[in-house]
């Protein structure tokens, strides 16, 4: 089939046109049109591939294919490769925002289409950073759908991404922080119920864990995932390669966010020095279970040496931080690490580097609002030598 590449000067668009094959009924060509390219090359691309799949009969049922239907294939396609909770928030957007979409065939889609889904959204009350989420989604549900040959290219990305209001996040103030480790302290080390109900293994796990997490910043997914050869004690070097995550009833180990490099966080003495003594205290209960303990590379297992499911730790830090009166979330740890070494002067870059986070970006995104409390500390201590120096 041939056709024709033409620009729009109005819109400084290129488009393409080509006749289809004959239809026996009518004795006509269908015209085929599609619009809106950023160069010639991305319009010619797109009109080969077109054709390609035309000529294979492709598009016959593609065609036909409602974007309610893309929801429904994309959650399918996802179903293996998320986690149950990601898995539950797509549905739930895609829940919210099916209702612009009703009746509308996938190659119809346009970004209008896309901009009355956000208006829907501002008008029930929904704030930017949910709008944020739900305009992800379907960029990712149409993008599989072009990436498996379902419509010929996004028309999501012609609408820009609602920028969201800064996040407010939770932390613990320092001596929030003291009064939880010295909780944890109190029910490692003390005779008390928790440690008789809940046996010696419960106690010690919670004080590793979350003085860990403090200590490096790293998630829930990072710590659970960390192995023994992970460590190296000699230089004090943590290596994060991979996430434990629950996947339908399965835990799977995957790769990190930022998969293309390891990333390596150091720590003090006194984490090398508990890490050292929470190896020998598993090796301990691997001698007292004998054959009932599962060998395992993980330094943080289920009581049994088993793998552990990720959840579980969500639950203890709630339960131990409530029984210390200061109730906590496990992310809130991670939060914690970083607004320390932001409150404590460290270059913005190293946080970042530290944290993992794709780019710093992310990083002023989520705790840029810490940024001010500094900023007024150096001013303050550098009025101060200034105003020294006039005497």
């Amino acid at each position: 089939m041939s056709g024709s590449i033409t620009k729009d000067n109005n819109t400084n668009k290129w488009n393409f046109y080509f006749r289809g094959d004959l239809n026996c009924e009518t004795g006509k060509r269908k015209e085929i049109r599609r619009r809106g390219f950023d160069t010639k090359k991305d319009a010619f691309t797109a009109m080969i591939k077109l054709q390609e799949h035309m000529s294979r009969g492709l598009m016959s049922e593609a065609d036909k294919m409602p974007v309610l239907e893309l929801f429904s294939e994309f959650i399918k396609a996802k179903t293996p490769e998320v986690t149950s909770n990601t898995l539950r928030t797509y549905k739930q957007q895609i829940e919210r925002i099916k209702a612009s979409f009703n009746g509308l065939l996938l190659k119809d889609l346009r970004k209008d289409h896309v901009k009355s889904m956000l208006n829907a959204l501002t008008e029930k009350g929904y704030s930017k950073l949910t709008q944020k989420k739900d305009y992800r989604l379907l960029f990712q549900a149409v993008k599989w759908g072009v990436d498996n040959d379902l419509v010929i290219k996004n028309e999501v990305a012609k609408v820009k991404c609602p920028k969201a209001e800064s996040k407010t996040i939770d932390v613990l103030f320092p001596e929030q922080q003291a009064k939880l480790i010295q909780h944890l302290k109190l029910e490692k080390n003390g005779d008390n119920n928790i440690k008789r109900l809940e046996g010696e293994f419960l106690v010690e796990f919670n004080y590793m864990f979350i003085t860990f997490a403090l200590a490096t910043g790293m998630n829930r997914a990072e710590v659970c995932g960390l192995k023994w050869d992970d460590i190296n004690f000699d230089k004090k070097l943590i290596s994060v390669s991979r996430n434990l995550v629950k996947v339908g009833k399965d835990i799977i180990e995957k790769e990190t966010k930022t998969s293309a490099r390891v990333r390596g966080i150091n720590v003090g003495e006194e984490t090398i020095r508990d890490l050292k003594k929470w190896q020998s205290f598993l090796s301990k209960e691997k001698l007292r279970l004998g054959k009932f303990f599962k060998q395992s590379q993980f330094v943080f297992p289920a009581n049994d040496g088993s793998l552990l499911d990720p959840n579980v730790p969500s639950g203890r830090v709630i339960n131990v931080s409530k029984r210390a009166g200061t109730p906590t979330a496990i992310h809130t740890l991670r939060h914690t690490h970083i607004s320390n070494l932001l409150n404590n002067g460290v270059n913005i870059f190293l946080v970042s580097k530290r944290a993992g986070h794709s780019n710093i970006s992310t990083t002023v995104d989520v705790y840029g609002h810490l940024f001010t409390s500094v900023d007024d500390d150096l001013i303050q201590q550098l009025e101060t030598k200034i105003r020294a120096s006039w005497n």
